[in-house]
């Protein structure tokens, strides 16, 4: 969804993940809504599961009142009465030292049909179905940097750990080994180490068709993301 926000005309963000402002307004002056409901934070959503998302940068509605900022309001898909699934996979491993993968699974369809009164089976419109859409996301460097990362190359790093100091050469205390290294004793990478980042995306609803022309949706997300960042 971010991507999406942030190309309307009124946005600005300043990188990809932050946050957005528009029309000059603080970040935590916009009101994000999903499926009708205020939430909080990212709108971390599986992509499968977005069916529209509307950005309102000025002249918003009452019902969004209370926003000084702008709204991101996102609707997401509900079930539908009929069996599918998909599955994504993407990875950038092959190409590069960044590590970008990506895998997501969408299925959905009927759990209980209408009994037919001329068949008596249960073949006619659906009662329950539902919709699932769930990605998990990896990423060794989510935000590489233009110039290179040095580090301390394997045999001067297991040296410093065996002699983290060393005596001061007028006698008087000691000091850290590290003060000594040299260019020499460093090795250049193109991505950042230690910063791994694993980001799971998960949502789903059930429909229930209480009658000719109304239903009731239940549902929920999960969004997990653990990593390091510097």
């Amino acid at each position: 969804i971010g991507q999406i926000v942030a190309t309307t005309a009124g946005v600005y963000q300043a990188d990809d993940g932050q946050g957005f402002n528009i029309r000059g307004a603080r970040q935590g002056n916009n009101q994000i809504f999903i499926d009708g409901v205020k939430v909080r934070g990212d709108i971390n959503l599986p992509r499968d599961a977005i069916a529209q998302t509307e950005v309102i940068t000025g002249g918003l509605p009452a019902q969004y009142g209370d926003a000084t900022g702008g709204v991101i309001n996102t609707t997401t898909k509900s079930a539908i009465p009929v069996f599918f699934g998909s599955a994504e996979f993407l990875s950038s491993s092959l190409f590069d030292k960044y590590h970008y993968n990506l895998g997501a699974l969408t299925m959905g369809g009927p759990i209980l049909k209408r009994k037919n009164p001329q068949t008596g089976k249960r073949d006619g419109p659906p009662v329950i179905s539902f919709l699932f859409a769930g990605e998990y996301q990896f990423d060794q460097d989510a935000s590489p940097r233009a110039l290179p990362n040095y580090i301390v190359k394997d045999d001067v790093l297991r040296e410093l750990e065996q002699n983290p100091i060393t005596p001061s050469a007028v006698g008087l205390g000691v000091l850290s080994s590290a003060e000594f290294l040299t260019q020499d004793d460093l090795t250049t990478l193109s991505y950042r180490p230690n910063v791994p980042r694993h980001q799971v995306r998960l949502n789903g609803n059930f429909r229930i068709q209480t009658g000719k022309n109304t239903s009731l949706m239940l549902g929920g997300r999960y969004n997990s993301t653990n990593g390091y960042n510097w």
